[in-house]
């Protein structure tokens, strides 16, 4: 491994602050219970980062997600993308 090896690097290349990302996971953060099985969640890209974990550079998407008003952090490698942004002229 290289010294400027990101985890999930490659997932941050693909990914654009706007477009719609969607990952799963386990517990609904918002109502602080753990689910028996995975749920798949959508919401709209508001930042990247890479940030360090321990010793490794992580790849992060802080997404804020639909039906919500709060920002949560995602692994990058945990992501799917849905849709680019798009601009239309008016």
């Amino acid at each position: 491994m290289t010294q400027d090896y990101v985890f999930g690097g490659s997932a941050l290349k693909k990914i654009k602050i706007g477009d719609i990302i969607s990952w799963s996971e386990l517990a609904d953060s918002e109502k602080n219970i753990v689910s028996p099985e995975m749920r798949k969640r959508f919401g709209l890209v508001s930042k990247l980062e890479i940030v360090f974990r321990g010793d490794r550079k992580v790849g992060i998407v802080k997404v804020i997600p639909m039906g919500s008003m709060f920002e949560k952090e995602v692994l990058a490698v945990c992501v799917s993308l849905v849709s680019h942004q798009q601009f239309h002229d008016v």
